[in-house]
């Protein structure tokens, strides 16, 4: 239909710039007529459709997204019709009753067994809504002989995606914890929520990829095999706003607040004096970050050298940069971010003595003290001190 279309009006389309006058458009449409090709409001109905849709020949298909009823459904018959030349098996018209079918399928095995796709659903449909048991001659065991009359995957795909919520089945077939957590709408960002370098610090946990051998027991004499100590925890507290690295620890307990309280600890050290205990000079300015955020989450990974070229070197391909940033040519470099943040965006950072900051995250507890009462100097009795009654009080102690 369309090449017939264009055949029509490509010798009047290339008739430039004559097409464009009205007299000379005007003769050159009525010799077509005279020809006998066609009418003048089928010239000109495909004229303005080329002009007005691009001046390009698929400019002349049909409307097809006008053809149809779109929401409203069909008026089903009684008729049956072949799937194929070579098959005995009909293809039956949906009615009311199939399509309850489908929707039973679907809700009691489709929904409720995640690892069962659309496809074995339809197969355990034939099976119990479309199969009758038959003797096999050859074997003389019961078999499932599917019925004549019977509908396609495609016919249950259909109804299956317009009779039914898809995302609410994949909240449940999911559970709704794991929809929730993993596939839901994201709205925002977390660095929207945040105003500044300090607002807001994430702290994850991952077990490194590696296995640590004892000092003691590395194998490297050749008589005994290395000890093995474990795999060790990586700790690493980012910066929301900036992305920048603030604190990191690394330690073979498993995933805890003892951890946990290492690396805020870190987070808020000074990172000059920190590197210095293992032989790495720094300036501030290459990790300028250390003191304590307004709140705190859970996420991240990486260590010392990683952090300093993450922090000074790693650029962010999908930082959303805001206009003033971008007026600033700031580039979405952590520490370039942070640096700016903390100018423009008056950072949240209050910095406290790190011993005041150790004792801080400590572990608290109730004790109990019980006082002692020394036998007076007349008293010669040998027995032992009695005791008063006790006095509670709140301790800070050390897990590690």
């Amino acid at each position: 239909m369309r090449d017939e279309s264009w055949n029509l009006i490509r010798p009047l389309v290339f008739d430039q710039p004559a097409i464009f006058e009205t007299r000379a458009r005007g003769r050159a449409v009525r010799r077509l007529i005279d020809e006998g090709k066609t009418t003048k409001q089928t010239l000109y109905r495909l004229l303005r459709r080329y002009w007005q849709r691009g001046m390009t020949p698929n400019a002349l298909l049909p409307d097809y997204s006008n053809c149809g009823a779109p929401g409203q459904e069909r008026k089903v018959t009684e008729e049956g019709r072949r799937a194929t030349s070579t098959t005995d098996i009909w293809t039956p018209v949906v009615d009311a009753d199939t399509r309850s079918i489908f929707r039973a399928v679907v809700t009691r095995r489709f929904t409720a067994n995640y690892k069962l796709d659309l496809t074995g659903s339809y197969e355990e449909m034939i099976r119990s809504y479309y199969s009758d048991q038959a003797i096999d001659e050859r074997t003389g065991r019961q078999v499932l002989v599917p019925r004549k009359i019977i509908p396609t995957l495609r016919q249950f795909r259909y109804w299956f995606e317009k009779d039914n919520d898809l995302f609410k089945i994949d909240r449940l077939r999911r559970t709704p914890r794991v929809y929730d957590k993993d596939m839901r709408a994201i709205l925002g960002t977390s660095i929207s929520e945040t105003i500044g370098p300090g607002s807001r610090y994430q702290i994850d946990a991952t077990i490194a990829d590696i296995f640590l051998v004892s000092r003691f027991c590395r194998g490297s004499d050749g008589d005994r095999p290395p000890r093995i100590i474990g795999r060790p925890v990586l700790y690493v507290v980012i910066d929301v706003f900036s992305l920048m690295i603030v604190g990191v620890y690394v330690g073979l307990e498993g995933p805890s607040w003892v951890s946990a309280m290492m690396a805020l600890a870190n987070a808020a050290t000074d990172k000059v004096t920190y590197c210095r205990q293992f032989g790495i000079d720094i300036t501030e300015a290459d990790w300028p970050c250390y003191g304590v955020p307004d709140c705190l989450l859970g996420d991240t990974k990486i260590l010392i050298h990683c952090a300093l070229y993450y922090n000074n070197q790693h650029r962010l391909k999908e930082y959303p940069l805001c206009p003033e940033m971008i007026r600033d040519q700031v580039p979405a470099v952590p520490v370039e971010l942070w640096n700016w943040g903390i100018i423009n965006r008056s950072g949240r950072l209050r910095q406290y003595p790190p011993d005041l900051i150790r004792l801080s995250l400590l572990p608290h507890g109730d004790a109990s003290v019980w006082s002692m009462l020394r036998p007076t100097a007349r008293r010669t009795s040998t027995k032992p001190r009695s005791c008063s009654a006790a006095s509670a009080v709140c301790l800070l102690f050390q897990p590690r």
